[in-house]
C-alpha cells in the first residue's frame, strides 16, 4: 500500500503541475476551454487526494494488529496525517497514552 501512496501522490504532483501552467494561460485570456479544463483537473486532483487518504486509513487499519492494544486508538480516522502517517509528533502522543494508562492505573480499583 505505501507504493501504491507513492503513485498516487506521483500522479498528483504532474497534475499540481500541470494545473499552475493552465491556470496561468487561462489567467491572460480569453481561453474558457482551458479554465474549464482547469475545473476537470482540479476535480481529478481532490480524488486523488481521496484516494490517497483511503489508502493510508487501510494501512493505518493493517498496523493496528500489530500494534500493542494501548496503542490501537493511534490508527482511528481522527488522527491526523501529516507528511506522516500518525502525524507529526508520534512519540509525544505516545508518551500521554502511556501517561494516561498509569494514571487510569492508579485511579481504578484493583480487582481482588
Amino acid at each position: 500500500m505505501k507504493e501504491v501512496n507513492k503513485n498516487i501522490l506521483r500522479a498528483a504532483s504532474v497534475i499540481t503541475k500541470s494545473l499552475l501552467t493552465l491556470y496561468k494561460v487561462a489567467q491572460e485570456g480569453k481561453h474558457s476551454v482551458v479554465a474549464q479544463e482547469v475545473g476537470v483537473l482540479n476535480g481529478a486532483l481532490a480524488l486523488l487526494g481521496n484516494a490517497n487518504f483511503r489508502n493510508n486509513l487501510s494501512r493505518r487499519f493493517v498496523m493496528k494488529r500489530e500494534l500493542n492494544q494501548k496503542f490501537s486508538h493511534l490508527c482511528i480516522e481522527k488522527v491526523p496525517m501529516t507528511q506522516f502517517l500518525f502525524g507529526d509528533d508520534v512519540s509525544r502522543s505516545v508518551k500521554q497514552i502511556e501517561e494516561s494508562a498509569k494514571l487510569k492505573s492508579t485511579i481504578t480499583a484493583k480487582e481482588t
